[in-house]
């Protein structure tokens, strides 16, 4: 059952609350990322001096991705996820029209210039992308959902009285994780574009200031060594 929008006002509305889950979710991943490249590069030695700070971050930030991923990947078409969404799109195309979309133009600088890149909704690929955002036809989303349903929306107390460990009962890789942000932001600005020609993007302002947190612990690391040296 789709939500019920009444207009592309409350549509849109819609689309950007699932962007902006999508788009932390990125940076959150992200951020994960990077500080294990950093940990991985030069400035491992730097962050084992606080490794209990640093391994609790890099967790933290992966967990807060999935955590979103477990939102945005619901399987409840009544919920505000991609399948929601898209349901929602499938019974509103009318929402997607020529004059409609012209009509929303209107109150932007030089209308007829956005209003002559109008482009239809495109019912097989929101069937293409709706098999993508479900688990019976996607297996990364099934992966993905049994974790939800295990591990970080339920805890699975037959695994624990039994001793099975997490990551080997629900084997779920971390680039799946980075494969279904990707495929997830792909979607929803696909129609965001069709919509209101909007896009989001995952960079956030300031996403490389751990950089100057790294370099300075490195730099007293370095002063210490040198220290004990004489």
């Amino acid at each position: 059952m789709a939500i019920q929008v009444r207009n592309s006002d409350e549509l849109k509305r819609l689309s950007e609350a699932l962007a902006l889950e999508l788009v932390d979710a990125n940076i959150a991943f992200r951020m994960h990322e990077q500080l294990i490249a950093a940990y991985e590069g030069d400035y491992g030695n730097a962050m084992r001096e606080a490794w209990t700070f640093w391994s609790l971050t890099i967790q933290g930030h992966l967990d807060s991705a999935v955590f979103r991923l477990c939102r945005i990947y619901d399987q409840d078409d009544k919920n505000l996820g991609l399948r929601g969404l898209l349901d929602t799109i499938r019974s509103n195309q009318h929402l997607f029209s020529q004059e409609q979309f012209a009509a929303r133009m209107q109150s932007r600088p030089q209308p007829e210039l956005l209003i002559a890149n109008y482009e239809p909704l495109d019912q097989a690929q929101i069937d293409i992308d709706m098999k993508y955002a479900t688990r019976a036809t996607n297996p990364v989303v099934d992966r993905l959902i049994a974790v939800r349903h295990n591990y970080y929306s339920h805890r699975n107390a037959r695994d624990v009285v039994a001793e099975r460990a997490v990551a080997e009962t629900y084997p779920y890789q971390r680039h799946e994780v980075g494969d279904l942000l990707d495929g997830g932001l792909s979607i929803v600005n696909r129609y965001n574009m069709l919509l209101d020609l909007n896009t989001w993007s995952r960079n956030i302002v300031g996403g490389d200031d751990y950089h100057y947190v790294l370099r300075a612990a490195q730099e007293r690391l370095d002063r210490l060594i040198a220290e004990r040296a004489f």
